[in-house]
């Protein structure tokens, strides 16, 4: 009868570890997703001035050039 109850609360435990491992590549998960992103917000910050002063650029090239 005892050796059921320890296998009864070494299931258990076993359970509670693959939630807990799933609870964190979970986490893990997320937290990658969040830098993915943090990268993107800020390769778009470097790309919008790259491409206004690409713009600006041209723009003062047009208005440089006689009629």
């Amino acid at each position: 009868m005892r050796g059921r109850w320890v296998h009864l609360f070494a299931v258990r435990v076993i359970r509670m570890r693959k939630k807990m491992r799933k609870g964190q590549s979970v986490l893990e998960y997320a937290l990658l997703f969040s830098a993915v992103a943090a990268v993107f917000v800020t390769a778009q910050v470097y790309l919008r001035r790259a491409v206004n002063a690409n713009i600006h650029t041209f723009q003062e090239q047009l208005d440089e050039k006689p009629n």
